[in-house]
């Protein structure tokens, strides 16, 4: 108990510590300020109105002078908002508190009577205690002034030596004070160190809630990319003519969104409208998807049906909405003579765009039943052709930068 009451700081946290401190005196007594200030100046007017004796009247004009000051430079450092970074904020504090200690001195040490009422002594503790959250040296130096105070300034000191009791009630309420306002300061360190801790575990636990969202998103995102690979495989059954083209489409839409320096999650999403581009293709009966002889205008408006049923499959899941757009416009041409819409240049979003590129690539230069595949040489000859016609003149450049390296 002994080590306690002459602790200063926590074990822990003593770097922050005193800033603390400082930051809790001085609220407290911004809050003192603004109850003495008023109180004082109605004390100066009492004092003047009744005639009081002059030392009295300079007494409380002192008071009002010195509190005046003292809020003054409380506003000022009241705006700074770091009220432990200034030395005129400890001043403050300090000063403040010698101006409680006078006035619980005051109450104590005069009345007509010379006699220290209990009531006295019970108000004049807690007016010397009221939150000193301090070291205890400073606290000494207060008391120890206070003592000499009263037993010599006050009332007290005549005949004090010659009248035991009355030399041990200034101490009895000096150190009365003294242990009050030490206990406060000890309950002010176990709250900072308890608040200091549970910082500490929020910060533990943010981290760890963080990683683990983290991880089910990973884990969402793997689980959503094995299910659109299996719809992807499942449309691979259905329609001959795609098994690998989803995987090369995405791939070269990645690389080309790449070169023109997209995002990361534009990219991710890229990858994922590669996969998924001709899902609607699900929907088209599966004799008319592997027919080998030249389809009817009526078939092949069946067939482009796939982009618009691609995106109503997709807008049902909450998160593929953005990617069903891009899904929807990935058969528009640059000049407008695409669909399902017939969108042109900036209308069509441009991750469709890269899409369509990918797509119309990997279409040229891929066997299929009804046509043969374009040499590279070939293929490059006509998407150049059609660059700023059927293809966006930036995306094919890009392409074209995929496919020198």
């Amino acid at each position: 108990m002994f080590k306690l009451l002459f602790k200063n700081y926590p074990d822990e946290y003593i770097m922050r510590f005193e800033d603390a401190v400082q930051t809790a005196n001085y609220h407290t007594v911004r809050v003192i300020l603004y109850v003495l200030l008023p109180v004082s100046f109605f004390m100066l007017i009492m004092a003047i109105a009744i005639s009081d004796n002059a030392s009295i009247v300079f007494a409380n004009g002192l008071l009002v002078a010195v509190l005046t000051i003292l809020f003054i430079i409380n506003l000022w450092i009241k705006r700074t908002k770091r009220p432990a970074e200034h030395l005129l904020a400890r001043i403050v504090v300090y000063v403040a508190f010698a101006i409680i200690l006078f006035w619980g001195l005051h109450m104590m040490g005069y009345n007509q009577n010379e006699v220290i009422f209990v009531m006295d002594m019970v108000l004049g503790i807690f007016a010397l205690a009221f939150l000193f959250v301090t070291k205890y040296q400073v606290l000494l130096i207060y008391y120890g002034v206070s003592l000499f105070y009263l037993m010599l300034l006050t009332p007290y000191g005549v005949n004090i030596f010659s009248n035991l009791p009355k030399l041990m009630t200034p101490i009895l309420l000096m150190f009365s004070a003294f242990i009050i306002s030490r206990m406060l300061f000890l309950q002010f360190i176990e709250r900072y160190v308890m608040g200091e801790k549970l910082k500490e575990k929020e910060v533990v636990l943010t981290s760890e809630l963080i990683q683990t969202i983290e991880k089910l998103q990973i884990t969402e995102r793997n689980i959503s990319n094995d299910i659109i690979r299996t719809l992807v495989k499942v449309l691979e059954h259905h329609d001959i003519y795609t098994r690998g083209h989803s995987e090369n489409v995405s791939e070269y839409a990645v690389k080309i969104g790449e070169v023109m320096g997209l995002t990361r999650e534009q990219l991710d999403e890229i990858m994922v409208c590669g996969l998924v581009h001709d899902i609607g293709k699900i929907l088209i009966p599966i004799e008319l998807l592997n027919k080998t002889a030249t389809l009817t205008p009526e078939e092949q408006n069946v067939i482009r049906k796939h982009s618009e049923y691609g995106h109503e499959m997709l807008m049902e899941a909450k998160y593929l909405k953005r990617i069903a757009r891009i899904v929807l416009h990935h058969h528009e041409q640059w000049d407008g003579g695409g669909y399902p819409m017939g969108l042109k240049e900036d209308e069509i979003p441009l991750e469709s765009q890269i899409l369509m590129v990918a797509d119309a690539w990997d279409a040229m230069t891929s066997e299929r039943i009804y046509k043969k595949a374009k040499t590279d040489e070939r293929a490059k000859e006509e998407m150049l052709r059609l660059k700023g016609q059927q293809f966006p003149p930036d995306i094919v450049d890009a392409l074209m930068q995929v496919l020198n390296t």
